[in-house]
């Protein structure tokens, strides 16, 4: 009897990135098509769309990138002793703005194959950093893209007035971000939401003490 394809998957088919720091690509065949692989047996091709040349490609044992677009050079890799047990996840090391879109994995083995397509996205985010000064609390979040939207609130959800954020873009388009609320007192908490259509941070600060 002859098994038919069960076809590749990936546990997130939207990843985001965080530009200028390394992801993993899901692509993987499901376990019941693995059986009877080994490591000289699987192919594995990652495409993206709109790109001439390829992203990575494994084959007979072994990494073949005459094919690869110079713009992959020296960041991408799969894992070799995942790839016996149908795992073709790859790694994009340093990622930037222009990887963002469309990628395709293709695994083929004697025990089944199939591709899946990823959709990358590409943000900047970090988490902010507190300050306290007078009556005020101060976070601090050094880079974020697309332009956020920040929200305090108490502990109970509802939403903070008396704040003010100012955003400056630097030459890489990434913006930095200081948010001040007015009027805190001591021995209370605050939540401080960052947000885009992509990403959100959400960070709490208590003040217990008197400022020194």
């Amino acid at each position: 009897m002859v098994c038919s394809p069960l076809g590749a998957e990936s546990s997130n088919k939207s990843p985001v990135a965080n530009l200028r720091e390394d992801i993993v690509l899901s692509c993987f065949l499901p376990s019941d098509s693995q059986a009877g692989t080994s490591v000289g047996r699987v192919s594995v091709t990652w495409t993206k769309e709109g790109l001439g040349g390829l992203v990575y490609r494994y084959t007979d044992g072994a990494a073949d990138l005459r094919d690869q677009n110079e713009a992959f050079k020296m960041r991408t890799e799969i894992f070799p002793d995942a790839i016996a047990n149908g795992n073709a996840s790859l790694l994009l090391r340093r990622v930037r703005m222009s990887d963002a879109g469309v990628y395709g994995c293709a695994i083929g083995s004697s025990g089944g194959g199939g591709d899946v397509s990823i959709h990358l996205r590409v943000a900047a985010y970090s988490a902010p950093a507190f300050t306290r000064s007078q009556r005020s609390l101060v976070a601090e979040a050094q880079r974020w893209f697309p332009k956020p939207n920040v929200t305090w609130s108490d502990l109970n959800g509802n939403v903070l007035n008396g704040t003010v954020t100012q955003l400056s873009q630097n030459s890489t388009g990434t913006y930095h971000l200081l948010s001040t609320l007015q009027g805190v007192s001591t021995q209370n908490s605050y939540i401080c939401t960052i947000q885009n259509q992509l990403v959100s941070a959400v960070a709490t600060a208590t003040i217990t003490g008197k400022r020194r």
